[in-house]
Formats: C-alpha cells, structure tokens, sequence
C-alpha cells in the first residue's frame, strides 16, 4: 500500500490515490463475499479514535456511497454539563 516513511499528509495524498482506481460497490461487494454476508470490522492496532487507514477507507466509502462506517469503541462526548454548587446551610 503505501511504504517507506512518509509524512502524515503524504501518506493521506498517496492512500486517497490508491482509493481513486477501485469502484467503492466492489469493494463493498468482496467484503460482502469475504464476510459470508455477516458484520465485519476492519482492524488495525491504533486506538479507536486515532488516526488511521481505517478513518480513509471509512470516509472514502461514506463519500461516494452515502454509507457511514461507523467506528466501534468510539463514545461521543456529552455536551459540558454546569454544575453548580448548592449550599446545604
């Protein structure tokens, strides 16, 4: 995929190039076929929420499907809740 060492902006320019020869629906497809027709994840060693190929491919695909690929583990932050001291006197 992509080699050598490479900033992180290289590395997005260079993986989106990669993308831009497949047709999102077969890839979609031959994860399909790959899967027996079950759910799957991608999978890869950076933490949920960091960046990674996965967040690419995700995008990629949301981009020219409209389907969201959702990121498991990943728990939206709750608005900032004002909390207010009452006094008990």
């Amino acid at each position: 995929m992509v080699k050598g060492d490479c900033s992180r902006d290289e590395y997005v320019t260079l993986y989106n190039r990669m993308l831009s020869g497949l047709d999102p629906y077969k890839v979609l497809e031959q994860i399909n076929t790959l899967s027996g027709g079950k759910d799957c994840a991608l999978c890869c060693y950076e933490k949920p929420g960091d960046f990674c190929h996965r967040h690419l491919l995700a995008e990629w695909i949301t981009k020219r499907t409209g389907i969201e690929i959702k990121e498991f583990g990943v728990v939206e932050k709750k608005k900032d809740i004002e909390l207010i001291q009452e006094s008990l006197f």
